[in-house]
């Protein structure tokens, strides 16, 4: 069994080559990954002035590659619109909007069909469908604010971006 650093250092290949392949934005930034067992989600995002940083669920080292690429290239689409905002966007208002479960779920989908748009429908849509399948206390939360694995699919085969692989 592979310790934690083990599994932190295969997310950074994985994000790094996400990053080279479709994510010029962040090729400079630095990125820091760790995980966290009290986290809700399978992963999250934020950015500090020094670095941006994602946090993972010990849930994600079960996954497949395809998996963590759904979920990293989410991730980072995140992490890119947080670059392309100023700091008053960043620290004011988007933490002000946050209270709003309806930005909440804009905001999620925004980030599911960039996704798509960058070619990693098929990997999200295996990761989403991962996640309703499972048999989760949280599950409740991430179908009231995520696009459903169906309508990525659907979104990415209007688009011509369904590939599976």
């Amino acid at each position: 069994m592979k310790n934690n650093q083990g599994f932190i250092g295969k997310y950074y290949k994985i994000i790094s080559l996400l990053i080279k392949k479709s994510f010029p934005n962040l090729r400079d930034k630095k990125i820091k990954v760790y995980e966290k067992k009290s986290l809700k989600f399978s992963a999250d995002t934020k950015k500090s002035p020094w670095k941006l940083r994602i946090r993972t669920n010990p849930l994600l080292r079960k996954y497949s590659d395809k998996l963590l690429i759904g979920v990293f290239s989410h991730e980072l689409c995140h992490l890119e619109a947080f670059v392309e905002q100023s700091w008053f966007e960043y620290y004011f208002l988007r933490d002000f909007k946050k209270l709003s479960d309806k930005f909440i779920k804009k905001e999620e989908e925004e980030t599911d069909k960039k996704v798509i748009r960058k070619g990693y429908g098929y990997e999200l849509y295996l990761q989403r469908r991962y996640r309703w399948n499972t048999k989760d206390k949280k599950i409740k939360k991430l179908k009231k604010f995520y696009i459903s694995p169906n309508k990525i699919k659907v979104y990415a085969k209007s688009i011509g971006k369904w590939k599976t692989k």
